[in-house]
């Protein structure tokens, strides 16, 4: 791990010590039961300005290696806030209206 991320996630771990842990889920979301991401900050997840970078260290943190990111992915369609599957609204739109991309990532993802 570099300097950067270690000062990311040392940054991380100070915004949100106080936070409250995304709750677990009830019969109507399984998937959510095995996410990767459960029991994490949930203000992780939902920066108070879009933000890049924080995309990017949930990806690192969580999605890159989460059994159901393409249950996430799927899950997302409806949110416009947020990161979701390690993407922000902007980036997951881009990709529903790109398939190819789509495909790509999904690739990507089962090869990890």
């Amino acid at each position: 791990m570099n300097e950067r991320e270690v000062e990311v996630r040392r940054r991380l771990a100070q915004e949100l010590a106080q936070e409250v842990a995304v709750e677990p889920p009830g019969e109507r979301f399984g998937w959510q039961a095995q996410a990767a991401c459960l029991g994490a900050p949930a203000a992780l997840f939902y920066p108070d300005r879009p933000n890049p970078e924080r995309a990017q260290d949930v990806w690192n943190l969580y999605c890159h290696r989460c059994p159901v990111w393409r249950s996430c992915f799927e899950a997302s369609s409806s949110e416009r806030l947020g990161i979701w599957a390690g993407l922000m609204a902007g980036e997951r739109r881009r990709l529903r209206f790109d398939p190819h991309l789509a495909r790509l990532l999904a690739r990507r993802l089962e090869h990890r």
